[in-house]
């Protein structure tokens, strides 16, 4: 009997180090990166089917030394392990990707993510390392701009609706990956109603200021504008599209008249002046 426990007691202690050896401890070093420098904050959550903690998660925020190292340990890597970092929190107007070791993909109607397997699904492969990475981008959306040309003119008012109307947009990216500012100028016109919308590349700044105006010219000499567009049209990251509109309505001088009263009154002055100079001068 004491020769079976003793055998049982080393069968024991020469299986421990193959135990530990089994046991592993993954890292997945996650970062942030805003293409145009702008200063934002994220939530990145990582969750697996084994090791120790199975769920943990960290505010991240763009810049060197801001990224998170997740650290799960006890793990092992004879069996089935699922890890996935997601983001949540994401700032409007910025568009994201993620991408990760293995350089997946995500559908579009789904949040950025980062997956890895050690048994892949039949489908796909993403398998996870000792050392894993993820790094979500944050680029810019695009700004727009758009412009309402409205005439406010009677059936029988016979003027050109012909017009032409000069825009620019200031303090604005011309990428999604620019840091200097620049100013952006075009022109466009058309005949009656019409609407013009542009800024599709033309990203705003994330330090602000970014705005656009439009002016009105060329048009005729009857017709008057309100310049609805003169003022500056603000845009800032997250805005999206903004419009404004400029309505034209026609302005006749016309030739003064008298009110009915104002005949009389004309009438009765007249008469006056007559009969005193006929009692005068006859």
């Amino acid at each position: 009997m004491n020769i079976k426990r003793a055998f049982l007691a080393a069968a024991a202690v020469l299986m421990v180090p193959g135990y530990a050896m089994a046991q592993s401890t993954l890292n997945f070093e996650t970062t942030v990166v805003t293409t145009n420098g702008a200063d934002v904050t994220v939530n990145a959550a990582l969750e697996c089917n084994t090791g120790n903690p199975l769920t943990q998660d960290q505010d991240i925020s763009p810049g060197l030394g801001n990224g998170v190292d997740f650290i799960v340990q006890e793990v092992t890597l004879d069996t089935d392990i699922t890890c996935g970092i997601t983001f949540s929190n994401l700032p409007a107007g910025f568009v994201a990707a993620a991408l990760d070791t293995n350089g997946e993909a995500y559908p579009v109607d789904q949040p950025p993510h980062c997956r890895w397997y050690v048994v892949p699904p039949p489908d796909t492969s993403f398998p996870v390392a000792i050392s894993n990475y993820c790094e979500l981008t944050l680029a810019p959306a695009p700004i727009q701009y758009t412009m309402n040309k409205v005439w406010e003119l009677d059936s029988n008012v016979d003027v050109s609706e012909q017009f032409s109307m000069n825009w620019s947009c200031y303090n604005v990216m011309t990428s999604t990956t620019a840091t200097i500012p620049s100013t952006y100028s075009s022109s466009w016109g058309a005949i009656g109603d019409a609407s013009n919308t542009v800024g599709g590349n033309l990203y705003p700044n994330p330090a602000g200021g970014s705005y656009c105006t439009a002016n009105e010219s060329n048009y005729d000499s009857a017709v008057e504008s309100d310049q609805g567009c003169s003022g500056a049209t603000t845009f800032a990251i997250g805005d999206g599209e903004k419009s404004c509109t400029v309505t034209n309505t026609v302005f006749f001088e016309g030739i003064p008249t008298l009110s009915q009263y104002g005949l009389a009154i004309l009438a009765v002055l007249m008469l006056g002046v007559g009969f005193v100079g006929f009692r005068r001068f006859v």
